[in-house]
């Protein structure tokens, strides 16, 4: 009878130890909490904010209330910003329509950039460094100036071979304090683009 006795025991031990196995993590549902409020925050607080300054704004939020619940839970995270979304454990997802308004938004982001693609025509250096370069677009016969930190380097005089390019910046227009004239500044000295057209035969 004793035996009986242990042996249900040690089953009832054996069924537990099983039940624990397929338990959730205790921090799942908090995760799920996490998640939930912070899709509202997102919706409540976005109006004309950016999606992706919204979004980490929230997240921000929900990190630090839920911070404290985490570490009682025994998950702690060493970061000094606390962002928990990229935690492989707690498994974060953003809210669904996040996806569509970020890339939306980064599609209107692309859409306010100034941009000019031409060959260049003349370059020279002002007296305070600069440098002035006048491009020219011959399709669409358009001919602009741009102040650049450094002089472009044109294809067609370091290679012979080369019948055609095109050069492609962005720009930002800048107020002349002295003038009260426009003039256009290249941003992003690093990745201006470049097209070449090279005669074949030579």
């Amino acid at each position: 009878m004793l035996v009986i006795l242990a042996s249900c025991g040690d089953n009832k031990n054996k069924s537990r130890k099983r039940a624990g196995n397929v338990k959730e993590h205790p921090w799942d549902n908090v995760t799920d909490s996490m998640m939930m409020q912070h899709c509202q925050c997102v919706f409540t607080t976005m109006r004309k904010n950016k999606p992706s300054t919204t979004e980490d704004s929230c997240w921000k939020i929900v990190s630090a209330k839920f911070e404290d619940t985490l570490k009682a839970l025994g998950y702690y995270d060493q970061t000094s910003i606390r962002d928990y979304r990229s935690s492989p454990v707690l498994k974060m997802k953003p809210c669904k329509e996040m996806y569509a308004l970020i890339a939306k938004e980064s599609e209107e982001e692309r859409a306010k950039k100034l941009i000019f693609s031409g060959e260049i025509v003349s370059q020279k250096q002002r007296p305070n460094g600069e440098v002035e370069i006048v491009l020219i677009n011959k399709i669409k016969h358009e001919t602009k100036t741009f102040i650049s930190k450094t002089f472009f380097e044109n294809p067609a005089e370091a290679n012979k071979k080369v019948s055609s390019y095109e050069i492609i910046i962005e720009y930002e227009v800048r107020r002349n304090p002295t003038t009260k004239q426009e003039e256009y500044f290249v941003k992003k000295q690093d990745q201006i683009m470049l097209i070449e057209a090279v005669r074949s035969g030579d």
